[in-house]
C-alpha cells in the first residue's frame, strides 16, 4: 500500500511538472523579446548533439477524501547524459538517474541506473538500490544484478523508423510528419507577456534572462494537433486534466538564451500548487517543486559507448542468479529476445 501511495503521488506530480515548465510569470508583454525566445527555441530544433541536465526535486502532502490517511513525500530526481543524432544510422544517447525520497517522514530510499543507446542496442544497469520496504526474498533476487549491464537489440522495425528522420533544417528531406510539426511549430505562439532582463554567465557562456508566460489556448491546441500528427491522438479526459492543471498552480520561469548563438541554454521553473476544496478526489494536496534543464556542449564531439561485458537481458536468467542458481543460463531457449522483452513502443520512448 505504502509503495502504491508512492507511485501514484509521483505520477501526479511529473505530470504536473511537465506542464507546469511552461506557465504563470509577471506581467506586460515585450514583442522583441518574444521574437527573440520564439528565435532561441526554434535554434534548439536543429542542434543535433548536446549534454543536457535535469533536475526535479519537491515535496507533496496529498491526502484523498475516500482515505483517511495522508502521503508526505519528500524527492530529488537527477538526470544527466548525451544525446546525438549527427548520424541518423546510429543515433545514441545516454541518461544517468539518480534519486532519493521519503514517505510520511521514514528513511531516505534512494536509486541509480543507467541507459545508453548505441550502435541500434538499448544498455541499462541498476547501480544503486535500496530496500523500499520490500521482503528479503526480492532484494535477494535483485542484489545479484546490481552493478550488471544488460542490453536489447532494437528492432528493425524502430531501426528503419528512425532512418526516416533527418535531423537537418533542410526540409526537402524531412518527413511528412517533421515537415508538418514544423510548421505547426511555426506558425504557434506559444509565449506571452515576454519579458528580457540582463546578461548572466552560464557555465562561462554569456546569456540573456527571459522570462514568461504560457498562453494556455494556443498551448492547448499545440498539443491536440500535434497529437494528431503523431498519430496518438489524446483522449478529451487526459486533455481535460491538463487544461485543469494549468489553472491551478503559481510558477515562475526563467529561460537563458546564449548571446552568442542564441540557444536556450537553461530553463529554470519553480511551481506551487495548494488547492483540496473543488477537487473530487483530493482532500488535500499542497505540491512545491522546483525544475532546471541545461545544455551544453552544443554540436560538440560527443559519443555514447557501449559499456565492457554487457550481457543479453534473461529475466529467466537473472531470477535464477538472484535465487543461487549461478550464471547466466546458456540455453538459446531461455534467452529472451528484445521483442519479447519490450514492444515497438516502449523502445521508441527509449530512443526519443
Amino acid at each position: 500500500m505504502k509503495n502504491f501511495k508512492m507511485a501514484k503521488v509521483m505520477g501526479l506530480i511529473l505530470s504536473l511538472a511537465i506542464v507546469a515548465t511552461g506557465c504563470r510569470s509577471g506581467g506586460g508583454h515585450d514583442e522583441t523579446a518574444a521574437a527573440e525566445l520564439k528565435a532561441a527555441m526554434t535554434n534548439n530544433q536543429s542542434v543535433k548533439a548536446s549534454e543536457y541536465t535535469m533536475n526535479l526535486k519537491g515535496t507533496a502532502n496529498v491526502q484523498e477524501k475516500a482515505d483517511d490517511d495522508e502521503v508526505n513525500l519528500e524527492f530529488d530526481i537527477g538526470l544527466s547524459g548525451i544525446a546525438n543524432a549527427k548520424d541518423p544510422k546510429n543515433p545514441q544517447f545516454s541518461m544517468k538517474i539518480a534519486g532519493t525520497g521519503s514517505l510520511n517522514g521514514g528513511d531516505d530510499e534512494s536509486a541509480e541506473g543507467e541507459v545508453r543507446v548505441a550502435n541500434n542496442k538499448v544498455f541499462f544497469t541498476l547501480a544503486k538500490l535500496s530496500d523500499f520496504d520490500q521482503d528479503a526474498m526480492t532484494m535477494a533476487m535483485i542484489q545479484p544484478s546490481l552493478g550488471k549491464w544488460w542490453y536489447v537489440a532494437l528492432p528493425a522495425e524502430i531501426v528503419a523508423e528512425m532512418q526516416k528522420y533527418d535531423y537537418s533544417d533542410d526540409e526537402s528531406k524531412m518527413t511528412p510528419e517533421q515537415k508538418e510539426m514544423k510548421e505547426l511549430f511555426d506558425k504557434t505562439d506559444l509565449m506571452k507577456n515576454v519579458q528580457k532582463g540582463g546578461e548572466e554567465d552560464f557555465n562561462g557562456v554569456k546569456t540573456v534572462k527571459y522570462t514568461a508566460e504560457l498562453d494556455k489556448e494556443a498551448f492547448m491546441t499545440y498539443v491536440k494537433e500535434a497529437s494528431k500528427i503523431a498519430g496518438e491522438a489524446i483522449p478529451e479526459s487526459e486533455l481535460a486534466e491538463i487544461d485543469r492543471v494549468l489553472d491551478i498552480g503559481d510558477v515562475e520561469i526563467k529561460v537563458w538564451v546564449a548571446t552568442e548563438d542564441q540557444t536556450v541554454r537553461k530553463l529554470s521553473a519553480e511551481f506551487d500548487v495548494s488547492e483540496g476544496k473543488d477537487q473530487e478526489e483530493m482532500e488535500k494536496f499542497d505540491l512545491a517543486l522546483t525544475f532546471e534543464m541545461t545544455q551544453s556542449n552544443l554540436d560538440g564531439d560527443l559519443s555514447v559507448e557501449e559499456p565492457e561485458g554487457a550481457q543479453l537481458f534473461d529475466l529467466m536468467g537473472m531470477m535464477m542468479g538472484g535465487m543461487g542458481s549461478g550464471a547466466m543460463m546458456d540455453s538459446e531457449d531461455m534467452m529472451m529476445d528484445a521483442e519479447g522483452m519490450m514492444d515497438a513502443d516502449d523502445l521508441e520512448a527509449v530512443v526519443e
